[in-house]
C-alpha cells in the first residue's frame, strides 16, 4: 500500500537504524524495503492503505484544510 505505518504497541524495536519505544509510530516511506530489529520482545501493529482522496493527516488529527488541523491541535494543546 502507498500509506504504510508501524505501530509499536510494546517493547522497543529499531527501524532502518532509528529506535522507536512503546507507543512510538513510525512512517514508512512508498515502495521501500525497511529492516526492522527487535530490542527486546516487542508487539508492532502493520497499518496500511491507499491514500483518502486530499485529506491531510496530523497525529490523530484529520482535515482537508490544514489551518483546521492546526486550530484543532492548538485546542486539544490547551485541553
Amino acid at each position: 500500500h502507498p500509506e504504510r505505518a508501524i505501530y509499536v504497541m510494546s517493547g522497543q524495536v529499531r527501524i532502518d537504524g532509528h529506535d522507536v519505544g512503546a507507543h512510538g509510530f513510525a512512517r514508512l516511506d512508498h515502495g521501500r524495503t525497511v529492516h526492522i530489529d527487535a530490542l527486546e520482545a516487542s508487539v508492532l501493529s502493520l497499518l496500511g492503505g491507499e491514500p483518502i482522496d486530499d485529506h491531510q493527516l496530523w497525529w490523530n488529527f484529520v482535515a482537508r484544510d490544514p489551518a483546521r488541523i492546526a486550530a484543532a491541535s492548538e485546542t486539544w494543546r490547551q485541553g
